[in-house]
């Protein structure tokens, strides 16, 4: 609006009109928008984002049993109508601790 030749005080109005914050026409438009609000802000620079711990699962091989084959006196046959795997709960650090792996080097 205001490069259709609209005044200054026009084009204020029209954004708080739309719930826009008028103030950003007061900005230098040669300059980057985020960095002229966080100077404005009082802020040299932005809040470092606290980085995510990279790790990477550690791969497991198995065979799956076949119901029909599970020996008896076996773990898995003592089990067998026990345990419901659906419902089943563990200790997230230790399954962490167990099957993770730091991606960085100082960690290893």
């Amino acid at each position: 609006m205001f490069k259709m030749g609209l005044p200054l005080g026009a084009v204020k109005n029209a954004l708080q009109r739309d719930g826009k914050d008028p103030s950003i026409m007061d900005l230098d438009y040669d300059k980057s928008v985020s960095f002229q609000l966080v100077k404005a802000k009082g802020g040299g620079r932005a809040a470092p984002k606290k980085k995510k711990k990279r790790v990477r699962r550690k791969k497991i091989y198995w065979t799956p049993i076949d119901p029909e084959k599970v020996i008896i006196g076996s773990l898995w046959e003592m089990v067998k109508g026990f345990v419901d795997f659906q419902k089943l709960s563990y200790d997230h650090t230790e399954f962490e601790n167990l099957f993770t792996e730091s991606m960085n080097p100082a960690e290893q």
